[in-house]
């Protein structure tokens, strides 16, 4: 069987190489069709729009930031909005997540717009066409500032600031374009940007990450600058699914089972390992974005001698009512927060931190 597979995979490299290939070379054009003007792009000259995003696939730390700096700027009195594709919903086209304070359809937003809304109390819409987003965004709610979850390779719609996201375990990956690397962009859009966020850092040997980051940019010629903020993903409350208090720590430690169906599950799994008193006796990773059916239920609850199942929010927005109640009150959600460090690791306050990205608009 080892063998087999050792052999498929040099056999199909070749193929997977070509595609890579073909991939940049189309990213490439489209970047050189726009920058010569070939292609259109479009600005906003009375709001500010702010993307959050990355130049690689995978999860690296999008909606903790959108949810997290969105809440910072409606503190400071913004009238802001939220902007999202929408990956995995049902249907296509524009779709209001939120007004602020009624909510749409789950199915019809995207299990991430719809746990964004969830966290942050403004306007989120859903569009393929983030042109049109602003546009809807700005007539309909008077927004200051849009802040754009993942459309850093949307060139058609301008951007006023763009902060990089870049995992600092997967990094770059391999080098390679996909379908062969993780990469989605060229290396050069990074030259333009002064934030970069080295994120998940909890995952990582701190020292090294930041150093194996730094030699990569400066290969590369795009390290001069730039403006580095290191961050990592703790845990900072845990409720009940099927009621969203608060959890009670036992007095015993409790057996758990972690399921979970995001971008990157190892990154999860970790987080989870710093509450201390949980002890993890299995783990189901599932695809992104997975909705989960009864048969999945099913073969979850079929684990024997487990005390809690834990989950992610995200995995909380794509199970029904019905399949949260088979838990029987055992499932538990963990919520994480970011927290930012300086090159010591020393914690920072995020408010100086949002306080100088909202200075260079």
């Amino acid at each position: 069987m080892f063998e087999e597979k050792k052999y498929l995979k040099y056999l199909l490299f070749p193929l997977l190489l070509l595609a890579s290939i073909i991939y940049q070379a189309v990213v490439t054009v489209r970047h050189l069709l726009y920058r010569f003007k070939i292609l259109k792009s479009f600005a906003f000259r009375d709001l500010k729009i702010i993307c959050v995003g990355n130049i690689t696939v995978g999860g690296s730390g999008k909606s903790p930031l959108v949810i997290d700096f969105a809440n910072y700027l409606l503190k400071q009195g913004f009238k802001i909005a939220i902007l999202s594709r929408g990956y995995g919903r049902a249907g296509k086209g524009l779709y209001l997540v939120s007004d602020g304070k009624n909510f749409g359809s789950r199915e019809l937003s995207g299990d991430e717009p719809y746990m964004i809304a969830k966290n942050v109390k403004v306007p989120v819409v859903v569009s393929e066409d983030r042109v049109k987003g602003v546009k809807y965004l700005k007539k309909q709610f008077q927004a200051q500032i849009i802040l754009l979850d993942d459309g850093f390779q949307h060139l058609r719609l301008k951007k006023d600031l763009n902060l990089i996201l870049v995992d600092s375990v997967k990094m770059f990956g391999n080098g390679f374009f996909l379908p062969l690397g993780i990469l989605r962009d060229l290396f050069i859009c990074l030259r333009d940007q002064k934030y970069l966020f080295l994120t998940k850092l909890e995952r990582a040997d701190f020292k090294n990450r930041i150093s194996d980051l730094e030699q990569i940019l400066k290969k590369k010629n795009l390290f001069d600058d730039k403006k580095i903020v290191y961050s990592s993903l703790e845990s900072v409350s845990i409720l009940y699914a099927h009621s969203l208090k608060p959890f009670i720590k036992p007095q015993k430690e409790p057996s758990v089972l972690v399921f979970s169906g995001i971008g990157n599950f190892a990154s999860f799994l970790n987080t989870v390992k710093q509450v201390e008193y949980f002890k993890i006796v299995k783990s189901l990773e599932y695809r992104d974005h997975h909705q989960y059916t009864d048969q999945d239920i099913e073969k979850i609850l079929k684990a024997e001698e487990i005390d809690y199942y834990l989950i992610t929010e995200k995995d909380f927005y794509n199970l029904s009512e019905k399949q949260i109640a088979k838990f029987g009150g055992k499932l538990i959600i963990l919520k994480p927060q970011i927290v930012y460090y300086d090159q010591a690791m020393k914690k920072l306050d995020k408010n100086e931190i949002y306080r100088e990205i909202i200075s260079e608009l």
